[in-house]
């Protein structure tokens, strides 16, 4: 009782803490969005299930993850929603019970760590307060509530075991290290990999400070013994977590391996995002407890009033004038330390020194530095503070007075996070979008469709529509909120799902450029590839026509349907077997099994391509009917007598550019600044024709300086309207036209070829008919019939100026090819469809080695057969191919340019795709996509100088391809000798104008070869498999008689291993089959421990040799009868073998947690002598 009357405001203050999240939330709304979800609040047993216990990705193509690490908390939530039946009520006591224990842990220790003998008890309990208020309403710290991440419980996790290690060292009483191990086992997130930069940035200068105090200024000894029992009591008891990411680190070539020494991972990850967000951050925010405004947060909490903050720094100093005790100069040199970390700018010399970190491995894991130093630098600042107010408190006689600087400097704080305090930030509106709040209650709806497809048989993947840019998904709730985090499909049925563009990766890119180029037939394929049978469609247009009109839609939007409207007709192009509805919003589309190819299944002929290019993955689907394809990259081969056809591209030679095998011209706008208004025009017009004759004997410039002389003369219409004379206007524009005509055709050294000039300079010829006939039209100053006969002679000038140039729409095209062939083998050669119209397939002729002449045989939409041809001896053949007429050109134009110039180091002029998604400096033109089957010629004119001053110019042209990756498209402004520097004084500002883009389109050729023991349809047996949990699969194999390829759709992983069963289980009751009972699903499980789960341990898998990457990114196995013992009917087991550590590493830690509750007892017993209390005998 004396406990509770000694620290009764204490007890009052920590309580009221404890209720306000109540108040935050409505009945049935949850915060349940952000980058890693919450979804566990809503089901935390689903969510242990699917996410937590199985180290494979639940989105996605199945990437190996550790999530071990939640498995004591998760477990704890689902206790408590037992009883308390809420999902809102478990969010606020969870939110509750941190804000009360942070505020609890930093008041005790500012209490204990500045307590003096002779110090106020009023003062130290005033100031250890308002130190504790300070802390937890930090506005450092209040900003990051909002759809907070697991490891946001260092909040009061840090202060909490801090003040649990003070304690020990003071007492050297046990029981504060079992507490703070018991802590580390129900918190193990924040004492993982994941929280690396949370536990960095804080326990070795939290414990060194420690340390410093009890070794240097109390000469206390250091109890080692303990502090090494705790240690290894921590390991073994976080070894189901530790243990797994220990081996993913430093003994496998993991993500996990790559992020911490790999040169991405320390230098570009790393170092290149610090130096992008390190400008914004200011050291005067940090001093006065302010967030930073970084450049990804634009959002302001604060106005100019926040400069009453400045208070809490000039308190500090004003302590340390008063007072300079050891404690308080420790504390404000740990703070300065921190302040350091936090912020990064303090002098350039310091800045140096932080970028120089960046080369020690994992040091990385502190690029976004203001976020993750944030709790360690406001905790030194919170007692700083405490222990400055201290001292203040104490100088203050009267405490009336105390109260009121208690008071007002509560109610400033008070003031500034008040939408901290009434839940406001919780509830925040979501980023650029229309005031939609984060905060949903979920709609019954939804949750009907959820139950609906966890009960669906096929363990396939689901596609969610409206996608995404980076795999969020978007679900409006009854109240009007939007969750915006990580797929409900995924993480609470554990139904691998794409819902956005990233999580599509590996084929990502390829998805959108089928899209965009409105291939539905090979977009089918892709998701038949995908595994992908159910297609969910979210019809809801609250969550994407106008409330969210960029983020998180802005990149898939250039591509993506832009409506829900549109969506419903995208959708339509796709061959769906049914649909089954939920309420008006939420739609299960159901794709035909005709294009379905399974989780398991065996591949009725292996096809090698002879590339690993994604987007020509879908390539062999188009020859035929047959989907069962495993498609290999040909180099990759390890089994070449599997083979059951090889598929192979020829090489075309180099194209010529003087004749256009073009398909698109894309022309953009020349500049042309000068202005016919101008007072000095008429001795401009003078000078400029001086110039022109200069010019035009500088067969590099000629053209511009006629194309420029056009244009000028056509802006001359508006000046002259009134007098003019349109027969000598327009027989001057025609001699001008005539004139440039004629030098192009006798040019013989222009960097530009002549048909190229020509094509250019019939897109100004058309724009100029079009601009004069416009004027005319709309003139105030012509009557109606001379309107009429000048039409009619400029009708005729252009049609003779453009029949002058001699440019022939289509002409007899051949083309040249190389293919290396392996000898003695028969081709089927294919032509690519679509280049020639119907009528002419039949005129095509395909010659090889001038010896062998084939013809067109037969067609389908994408190849054109042109029969068989045997290789013989020989490897290396040359192609000759004839097309008798191939269109040259398209009339297409694509004008402008977002800039016009580039200032800065950056010399890259970048035409992006409307796919990327990365933030590019330079001049940019987006929304063109890329053919990546073909060569582009990029011609421009370049200057160093201001675009005012621009008069030397010089010629660019380069043939480019798409970039790597399918990332940055084109870099050709580079240090490869065809930009000219030499006495260039100022490098820093390039000049760009007439950018010419022509596509160099080569029909593709293929070559198919099939084995002859394989002519045949080959018998494969049949299957039947069943899903015991994510990482293990029972599979039935009967009528095994030839060797086949197995194939299981999940990311490539040399992990999955493929045991034979030593006796084959019973056969599942069949839930759904394919191709015609030759591929079966049994009922599907989520089995997480039995009899089985160590069945294949100590037994040898099949040979790794045999385990190989199959249609671009999944796992296939080449099945011998030796394999399996000449067995025709065997049973396999499919595991994820680093499943295993994870339950060694879980036996260790239930071991030791029962060894450490068993030690625990009696430790509590000993140190709280309840033994002696007990039996304590009364005095006679």
């Amino acid at each position: 009782m004396k406990i509770l009357k000694k620290n009764k405001w204490l007890i009052i203050i920590s309580f009221i803490l404890f209720f306000v999240p109540f108040f935050w939330l409505k009945p049935g709304e949850m915060d349940l969005g952000g980058d890693a979800s919450r979804l566990f609040f809503y089901d935390p047993i689903s969510y242990l299930q699917t996410n937590i216990l199985y180290n494979v990705q639940p989105s996605g193509v199945g990437a190996e993850s550790i999530s071990y690490f939640s498995i004591p908390f998760i477990l704890a939530l689902a206790f408590f929603k037992s009883i308390l039946r809420s999902s809102t009520f478990l969010i606020a006591s969870f939110n509750g019970i941190q804000l009360s224990l942070a505020f609890i842990s930093i008041y005790f220790i500012v209490k204990d760590f500045f307590y003096e003998k002779n110090a106020s008890n009023f003062s130290v309990q005033l100031a250890s307060i308002f130190a504790a208020f300070f802390y937890i309403l930090s506005p450092v710290l209040i900003y990051s509530w909002d759809r907070a991440l697991l490891q946001h419980s260092q909040l009061f996790l840090n202060p909490l075991i801090f003040l649990l290690v003070f304690k020990f060292l003071s007492t050297k009483k046990k029981i504060f290290i079992y507490l703070i191990l018991l802590l580390t086992v129900l918190f193990s997130f924040n004492f993982t990999y994941l929280a690396a930069s949370a536990i960095f940035s804080f326990y070795p200068l939290a414990f060194l400070f420690l340390s410093i105090y009890f070794f240097v200024i109390k000469k206390t000894k250091i109890p080692l013994k303990e502090i090494i029992f705790a240690s290894v009591a921590l390991f073994l008891l976080n070894a189901f977590h530790l243990i797994p990411h220990i081996v993913s680190i430093f003994f496998s070539n993991s993500a996990a391996f790559n992020n911490v020494f790999s040169k991405e991972g320390i230098v570009d990850r790393g170092l290149g995002y610090f130096l992008a967000i390190a400008p914004d951050i200011k050291v005067s925010n940090g001093l006065m407890d302010l967030q930073q405004q970084v450049i990804f947060n634009k959002e302001r909490l604060f106005d100019s009033s926040s400069i009453l903050f400045i208070v809490f720094p000039a308190l500090i100093l004003v302590a340390l004038i008063f007072n300079k005790q050891k404690r308080l100069l420790l504390t404000g040199l740990f703070f300065l330390i921190t302040v350091f970390f936090y912020t990064a700018n303090i002098t350039s010399v310091g800045f140096n020194f932080y970028k120089s970190l960046f080369n020690i491995p994992g040091f990385a894991m502190f690029r976004n530095f203001y976020g993750q130093w944030s709790n360690i630098y406001i905790f030194f600042y919170s007692l700083l503070l405490g222990g400055a107010l201290i001292i203040i408190f104490q100088k203050i006689k009267r405490k009336g007075y105390a109260l009121l600087s208690f008071f007002v400097l509560l109610g400033i704080l008070f003031v500034f996070s008040w939408q901290f305090i009434n839940g406001t930030l919780i509830n925040k509106v979501l980023y650029v979008s229309k005031d939609i709040k984060a905060v949903i209650k979920m709609d019954p709806e939804y949750e009907s469709f959820l139950k609906y497809l966890n009960s669906a048989p096929s363990d396939s993947r689901v596609l969610s529509f409206p996608l995404t840019d980076f795999g969020y998904q978007m679900l409006a709730g009854e109240n009007g909120g939007v969750y915006q985090g990580p797929t409900t499909i995924g993480y609470l049925l554990g139904r691998k799902d794409f819902s956005g563009y990233l999580t599509l990766e590996p084929f990502g890119y390829t998805f959108m450029y089928l899209i965009s180029h409105k291939d539905y037939s090979s977009l089918e394929n892709l998701l038949s590839l995908l595994n992908i049978r159910y297609i969910f469609y979210n019809s809801d247009p609250y969550i994407y026509d106008d409330n969210f009109p960029g983020y998180p839609y802005q990149y898939v939007k250039k591509i993506m349907p832009t409506n829900q409207k549109l969506y419903k007709e995208f959708l339509e192009q796709l061959d769906i077997e049914k649909r089954v509805d939920f309420g008006n919003k939420y739609h299960l589309y159901v794709l035909s099994e005709k294009k379905y190819l399974p989780h398991i299944y065996t591949a009725k002929k292996s096809i090698y391509l002879d590339t690993s290019d994604k987007i020509r993955i879908v390539l062999p689907f188009s020859l035929g009917e047959e989907i069962r394809y495993s498609i290999k990259n040909y180099n990759f081969a390890s089994q070449k007598n599997d083979i059951s056809a090889f598929l192979q591209e020829a090489t075309a030679e180099n194209v010529d550019l003087e004749i256009a095998k073009n398909k698109k011209e894309i022309l953009l706008a020349s500049s042309v600044s000068q202005d016919v208004y101008d007072l000095l025009y008429p001795l401009l017009a003078l000078q400029k024709k001086v110039e022109e004759q200069n010019l035009f004997v500088k067969p590099l410039v000629y053209f511009d300086s006629g194309v420029f002389s056009l244009e000028k003369y056509i802006k001359e219409i508006e000046k002259k309207d009134r007098n003019l004379s349109w027969d000598i206007y327009l027989k001057g524009y025609e001699d001008k036209v005539n004139n440039l005509t004629t030098q192009i055709n006798s040019d013989k050294n222009n960097f530009y070829s002549p048909l190229q000039n020509k094509i250019k300079l019939s897109f100004v010829l058309k724009k100029h008919e079009l601009l004069i006939n416009n004027y005319v039209k709309s003139s105030t100053f012509t009557s109606p019939l001379e309107k009429k006969y000048v039409e009619d002679i400029s009708d005729k000038m252009f049609s003779s100026l453009l029949n002058n140039l001699n440019l022939s729409k289509s002409e007899p095209m051949q083309f040249q090819y190389n293919i290396n062939l392996e000898p003695k083998g028969e081709y089927e050669v294919y032509f690519q469809n679509g280049l020639v119209g119907a009528k002419d397939e039949e005129n095509l002729k395909l010659n090889i080695n001038n010896d062998s002449s084939l013809q067109y045989q037969n067609s389908n939409k994408n190849w054109i057969n042109f029969g068989k041809f045997f290789a013989g001896e020989k490897t290396d053949h040359k192609i000759s191919l004839t097309i008798p007429d191939l269109p040259l050109f398209s009339e297409e134009e694509f004008i402008g340019l977002q800039k016009s110039s580039m200032i800065g180091e950056t010399k890259n002029f970048i035409i992006t795709d409307g796919l990327v998604f990365n933030y590019i400096n330079g001049l940019i033109q987006e929304n063109y996509t890329w053919d990546f089957n073909s060569k582009y010629f990029i011609t421009f004119d370049y200057s160093f100088s201001n675009m005012e001053d621009a008069v030397n110019w010089n010629k660019y042209g380069a043939v480019v391809e798409p970039g790597e990756n399918n990332q940055t498209l084109l870099k050709i402004i580079n240090n490869n000798g065809r930009i000219k520097t030499e006495n260039i004084v100022d490098k820093s500002n390039i000049v760009i104008k007439n950018v010419s883009i022509i596509q160099l389109e080569t029909p593709k050729i293929l070559f198919e070869k099939n084995n002859i023991y394989q002519k045949e349809e080959q018998a494969v047996p049949q299957i039947s498999f069943t899903r015991i949990n994510p990482t293990k699969y029972k599979i039935l194999v009967k009528n095994a008689i030839t060797p086949y390829t197995l194939v299981f759709s999940e990311l490539f992983n040399n992990n999955w291993k493929l045991y034979i069963s030593p006796s084959a289980s019973e056969e599942e009751k069949t839930q759904i089959s394919y191709f015609k009972g030759d591929v079966k699903e049994g009922s599907h499980k989520k089995i997480f421990f039995n009899e089985n789960t160590f069945e294949t341990w100590g037994k040898k898998p099949i040979d790794e040799i045999n385990h190989f990457q199959v249609n671009g990114y999944a796992n296939g196995w080449y099945i011998k009868p030796e394999d399996v013992g000449g067995k025709r009917e065997y049973e396999f087991i499919l595991e994820m073998s680093t499943q295993k550590i994870f339950y060694i590493g879980l036996a260790i830690s239930i071991f030791s947690f029962l060894i450490f509750i068993l030690i625990g007892i009696l430790v509590i017993v000993r140190d709280t002598g309840i033994i002696g209390f007990l039996f304590k005998r009364k005095k006679v």
